[in-house]
């Protein structure tokens, strides 16, 4: 290699350095590289890492949730997780899960004490932050931090915290979701054969979780539907518009034959769930699921004209199995209501019949019988079905009788006299 050419390199290499030295003079680096000054951002300073939720059960926006649900979730972290922070809410109620380790985290587990309601709503809000711990002395002078920034550093470290997670599931329709029509009857109808008459059917029904979203309630005879339909607007028979009571009125004209008539209703909702026919006491073969939606009759206000004359039998207005539950597995509640009307207001008796024959089981207006208040012409009766009754349709019949001995007309019948 020739000296010129050597002369060069040397040239170059000094040129180079020379350019390298002038940069970092003139980015306030200069020369000498122990002048630089390391920086560390504030995320590496407070916390390396923030939680995320990395499993959720039941998940979010998940549907027919069993009622008695637990909650369980996974939070994740690499630089671990404070567990102080760690907040769980449940409807807006904070509660405590159990906190158990799990491999990068934690897994919360909630079992709520009582179950969820049907069809409910459920919020779930999740916050956590990661373990804050102090950096260790790496020989750097952590004076040269701005004092301002240091007391954030230490006094929150929110950047290391999760956002705050909301979510939501819905729980499972009831195992019985269907209508369920609590009383039912003619009012004071009064028909004959000879003269006719005006014919109203009333019946108060109630969607016990569908909001009483009743989409048509239909009128049966002999088991076979026909095309009535009953109304809830205040312009058939129905008292006032949206009372749960629904209505239909028809002019029966002269020469119906004299008798007793059997009709049934049965009521649909917009899910396409429909109840149970009335006037039947029916056994079920499956359990009913909690009914806590249904109104009772001591919440309505009916509008009812007495047009009796004195010496008249009793009426009975409305009757029906009201919140009756009974399942052939586990037996259940029955419950029966009648409201009773009498010129005289000298109800002796009101007794329930299977066909022909009495049963001795008597219905009561004192208030202490499922009746709602004494003296309020609601007769009642309750007691507890044991498990073993065959499931089915039961036609039981009701009678009034008065001091006089007159007897009402039979409930569920519709007659002509």
């Amino acid at each position: 290699m020739s000296k010129k050419f050597i002369l060069i390199l040397i040239l170059m290499f000094s040129i180079t350095l020379f350019a390298a030295s002038t940069i970092a003079a003139e980015n306030g680096l200069g020369a000498d590289l122990s002048y630089f000054e390391p920086t560390y951002s504030d995320t590496f300073a407070t916390d390396p890492n923030t939680p995320y939720i990395a499993y959720m059960d039941p998940a979010p926006g998940e549907t027919d949730v069993p009622i008695d649900t637990d909650i369980y979730i996974e939070i994740l972290c690499d630089s671990g997780i404070d567990l102080s922070s760690i907040l769980l809410t449940v409807n807006g109620e904070e509660v405590s899960p159990e906190i158990s380790p799990i491999a990068g985290g934690v897994a919360l587990f909630y079992d709520p004490p009582e179950d969820f309601d049907y069809l409910q709503e459920v919020t779930i809000t999740v916050e956590a932050c990661a373990e804050y711990e102090p950096q260790a002395d790496m020989g750097v002078d952590l004076t040269i931090f701005d004092p301002a920034k240091a007391d954030t550093m230490a006094t929150e470290p929110q950047e290391g915290c999760m956002e705050t997670q909301t979510y939501s599931f819905t729980t499972e329709p009831p195992p019985d979701a269907s209508p369920k029509i609590l009383l039912g009857g003619y009012g004071d109808t009064y028909v004959t054969s000879e003269e006719g008459g005006l014919f109203t059917i009333n019946a108060l029904i109630a969607d016990p979780y569908g909001e009483n979203d009743i989409a048509s309630v239909r009128l049966f005879y002999q088991g076979l539907p026909t095309p009535i339909l009953l109304y809830d607007d205040g312009e058939h028979g129905d008292f006032r518009a949206g009372d749960n009571i629904y209505g239909f009125q028809l002019e029966i004209p002269p020469g119906m034959p004299a008798g007793n008539y059997l009709f049934e209703i049965v009521a649909y909702d917009e899910n396409g769930n429909e109840s149970d026919a009335w006037p039947y006491l029916t056994i079920k073969d499956y359990d009913y699921g909690d009914l806590p939606k249904i109104p009772t009759l001591d919440e309505l206000i009916f509008d009812y004209l007495n047009t009796q004359t004195e010496g008249e039998p009793p009426v009975i207005l409305y009757a029906g199995f009201n919140d009756t539950e009974i399942t052939t597995e586990e037996g259940g509640h029955f419950s029966v209501l009648a409201w009773v009307e009498d010129s005289d207001n000298m109800v002796t008796e009101v007794q329930i019949y299977f066909g022909v024959l009495p049963t001795g089981i008597f219905l009561y207006d004192d208030g202490e019988h499922g009746d709602f208040n004494a003296g309020d012409h609601i007769y009642g009766q309750t007691f507890d079905i044991q498990p073993g009754a065959p499931a089915g349709q039961y036609l039981l019949t009701i009678l009034a009788t008065d001091e006089a001995g007159n007897v009402s007309d039979p409930w569920p019948y519709f007659k002509i006299h």
